[in-house]
């Protein structure tokens, strides 16, 4: 649709050359491209889109309740928004959208997170470290497999330390024959060492959060403004910048963003080096995935069986 003067909407909409809907996109578009016009000049662009994404559905009524005998349309606009604003700045600055998505989001990362490291506590791949590749005697090969366990299971409780209880450090003193006055004082010792890296984590976290709700919030908008317009091209725009920014946020928790001890840390603790550690993890989750691709061919006989 063509721009068309604020001021004609109303003759257009009641002689039936256009729609009551694109007229009220088409006030949408002349508030965000000129918000000095309607009193709106101190919001930026996206307290704009923010505060005409509250208001928005209220055009309609005001272009079919507009008497022309009583003010210029644009006037009759910048009222309504003017005596709309003040009501709208309080709700934003007691909780934004933005916040009450960060709050909802936080516990629920929090607990996948360590019910993922527990798990890892837990697994049988402790028990049952992979074939020693040496080729030595059955004896040998077994104190050598109980060795890597035992490394491994230490390694394992150390990376989940922040949420590693009583008992699964008990557990695992018992199986590796360390004291549970060195697990305890190398867990507090390991956890003095995580709040810097843990406050990084929650700030990355926090802009992956802000950049989903953009992404969100401008996909929405796209659908309530024509298109082939600068408003939607403005829009467009700001939609791809916040989606391409929110998968590189997404992407970086997922792969490097971990809360827990480096590898550097434990290696430290236990007297080896940021390999050996890395070895040892590697052995664990290799002989994990092993076992799952075992049960997993079980139960696909079981079902052939049938």
């Amino acid at each position: 649709m063509q721009k068309v003067d604020i001021e004609l909407l109303p003759q257009l909409v009641s002689n039936k050359e256009i729609s009551v809907e694109k007229a009220a996109k088409r006030i949408w578009e002349a508030v965000y491209e000129e918000p000095y016009l309607y009193g709106l000049g101190f919001l930026d662009e996206d307290q704009r889109s923010e505060f005409l994404l509250c208001v928005h559905q209220k055009f309609e009524i005001l272009i079919k309740n507009f008497k022309p005998c009583t003010c210029k349309f644009r006037t009759y606009i910048s009222g309504y928004l003017r005596n709309s604003i003040k009501g709208w700045q309080r709700r934003y600055i007691k909780m934004s959208e933005n916040e009450q998505l960060v709050s909802n989001t936080a516990k629920l990362e929090h607990d996948l997170f360590y019910e993922d490291a527990s798990n890892h506590i837990h697994s049988e791949c402790l028990d049952t470290p992979p074939l020693c590749p040496q080729k030595a005697n059955h004896a040998k090969k077994k104190r050598v497999k109980r060795k890597i366990a035992e490394k491994a299971a230490v390694i394992l409780l150390l990376r989940a330390c922040a949420d590693a209880d009583d008992a699964i450090i008990t557990k695992i003193a018992h199986y590796s024959g360390m004291s549970n006055a060195q697990l305890l004082t190398m867990i507090q010792r390991l956890k003095a060492s995580m709040p810097q890296k843990d406050n990084y984590y929650n700030r990355i976290r926090e802009r992956r959060d802000t950049e989903y709700y953009l992404h969100r919030k401008y996909s929405h908008l796209l659908n309530l403004v024509s298109e082939r317009t600068d408003t939607h091209a403005n829009y467009q725009q700001r939609y791809e910048e916040h989606t391409t920014r929110w998968k590189k946020w997404n992407d970086k928790l997922a792969n490097k963003m971990i809360c827990c001890p480096s590898n550097d840390d434990i290696a430290k603790e236990l007297g080896m080096t940021p390999r050996q550690v890395y070895f040892y993890i590697n052995h664990a989750l290799r002989k994990q995935a092993v076992q799952w691709e075992a049960e997993t061919n079980d139960g696909r006989t079981e079902i052939k069986s049938l």
